[in-house]
């Protein structure tokens, strides 16, 4: 069981900083303001307002903005990205969500446009390889890509179950689900040169399947979209990355549940509070680390870890570690008392 301890205020706060990470994470967890409130009235015995809950919050989303962009500026050296988007609303407007997975970390923000200059911002200079669905701004990033397999498949099936194809689209149906399952296999062989033929033989496979003339209008949409796509069908089998975009729907996935209970937010500093919590929230699933007590130590400031980080100063790129385990302030804190 976590015991607490009870480190000084965050700036402008009379609560402690345990109580206000506590705020926060349960409205991480996708809880109403007001819910929260009723839960510190009725379960802790800390009587606080729902508006004091939302000043919690923002207090919380700008303390962690130094994370959040040196996670954003982390994203153009990673090996492999995965990206998506949903939509969010901003005081009735529409906007929209977007979130770029890396290996361990995640990176969220909020912007009115859907559009390619949002992901060109972000990954200015990235070298690395992108997995994601077929929305066409992801293609303007100049890297290489892999498009979901798991979209596809997931497509192919709904225009079978709910828009009665014809017999011309069954048949190129069967053809081309038999692509994605053989590119796994491919891409598990162990020798280079035997992935490399594979995947040769897979394009081949793809090239001769939408080279055809086809009559029915669900097999010219697929085809269309296929040789659209022709170059990034099977990246992943030499590249060795996702060949599904899983780990940004999972990411998002939160972010969607609490869209749906709030309709979005009310002001522009909602949206980039939440972006910023929840990239760190991602970026602690992500690392097995607890959301709660990984911002309690990390804002602390009279932790170890923190007067670690500072007296470190800043790496290249501005940031020193930025995931310190959850034992890391304990640890300083043993050695330097063994020390005196």
């Amino acid at each position: 069981m976590h015991t607490p301890h009870t480190p000084g205020a965050m700036h402008g706060c009379r609560h402690d900083l345990n109580t206000e990470m506590a705020a926060v994470s349960l409205k991480m967890c996708g809880m109403s303001y007001r819910n929260i409130a009723d839960i510190f009235r009725t379960v802790l015995g800390i009587d606080v307002a729902a508006g004091t809950i939302v000043k919690m919050v923002g207090r919380a989303a700008r303390a962690l903005e130094p994370l959040h962009a040196t996670m954003a500026g982390m994203l153009r050296g990673a090996k492999a990205i995965n990206g998506d988007e949903t939509s969010w609303r901003i005081n009735g407007a529409n906007s929209w969500l977007w979130v770029l997975v890396a290996e361990r970390f995640a990176v969220f923000t909020v912007e009115y446009s859907r559009g390619a200059s949002v992901l060109l911002s972000l990954l200015e200079g990235f070298k690395g390889n992108m997995t994601s669905d077929s929305h066409p701004p992801h293609d303007r990033v100049e890297t290489f890509h892999q498009k979901c397999r798991a979209h596809y498949l997931r497509e192919v099936k709904e225009t079978l179950e709910l828009k009665d194809p014809g017999p011309q689209f069954r048949r190129f149906a069967r053809t081309f689900k038999k692509m994605p399952h053989d590119s796994r296999e491919v891409a598990a062989r162990a020798d280079p040169e035997e992935r490399k033929r594979g995947a040769a033989r897979l394009q081949a496979r793809l090239d001769r399947l939408i080279s055809k003339d086809y009559d029915e209008p669900n097999c010219k949409r697929f085809v269309k979209r296929l040789k659209r796509e022709r170059d990034r069908a099977f990246t992943f089998i030499m590249a060795g990355i996702p060949s599904d975009n899983n780990r940004a729907e999972r990411a998002v996935r939160l972010s969607v549940l609490i869209r749906n209970i709030t309709g979005g937010s009310r002001s522009r500093k909602g949206p980039r509070g939440h972006a910023v919590l929840m990239s760190v929230k991602e970026m602690c699933r992500m690392n097995g680390l607890n959301f709660y007590e990984f911002c309690v130590k990390y804002l602390d400031r009279e932790s170890p870890e923190v007067a670690r980080r500072a007296a470190a100063g800043p790496a290249p790129g501005g940031v020193t570690w930025p995931f310190p385990e959850p034992a890391d302030a304990d640890a300083d804190a043993g050695k330097t008392a063994s020390k005196s």
